[in-house]
């Protein structure tokens, strides 16, 4: 964390909560906020995997959808986050 300047936090539907809606690990939703404090709400990006439910604070944060078991559908998104916030090509 000390020499990153961005986190790409991945949020698939693992669990099943008591009424049976899939979500992600918590140890990730924790890890989304660890990653906040230190890089920054903007630096820290939730990849949200279609279907899993989202956290209640999650519609303020730098995310990026896809598709269910196709994660490769966001890298395009990716690279355009990394082109405009950190000047990469």
């Amino acid at each position: 964390m000390d020499v990153a300047d961005v986190a790409f936090l991945l949020m698939t539907a693992e669990d099943e909560d008591g009424s049976g809606k899939l979500q992600a690990r918590q140890n990730v939703v924790h890890e989304v906020g660890l990653f906040q404090g230190a890089l920054g709400f903007e630096n820290a990006v939730v990849l949200l995997e279609e279907n899993c439910a989202e956290f209640s604070n999650i519609a303020g944060l730098g995310q990026i959808r896809f598709l269910k078991g196709n994660v490769a559908s966001a890298f395009e998104s990716i690279r355009q986050y990394l082109k405009d916030r950190h000047g990469l090509s």
